[in-house]
């Protein structure tokens, strides 16, 4: 899973060889993610609990954060991926 991720916001931030501009599929792709996280955002706004649409916001935020500072926040690393990806100071940042 987070070979996936990792190819997928390397795809989004244009990191690796001849990645000058983005490819119609990685435009077609931050797209997508748009069009769910507006999805998600008409969803919050049609359920009636609160619970529920609290989480429905707080996916949409992730999702939008993702989009645009072009890597996973802290927050939604797992500890192992924490340990693989980021110096140990991290670790500290991440249960803020």
């Amino acid at each position: 899973m987070r070979h996936f991720l990792r190819q997928l916001l390397d795809a989004l931030a244009h990191r690796g060889p001849g990645d000058d501009l983005p490819t119609r599929s990685e435009t077609a792709l931050r797209t997508a993610f748009t069009a769910l996280a507006d999805r998600y955002d008409e969803a919050a706004d049609k359920t009636t609990d609160d619970a529920a649409a609290a989480h429905i916001r707080r996916t949409t935020r992730d999702i939008r954060t993702i989009l645009r500072v072009d890597r996973l926040p802290l927050y939604l690393l797992t500890g192992a991926e924490l340990a693989v990806t980021t110096p140990a100071h991290a670790d500290e940042e991440a249960t803020r």
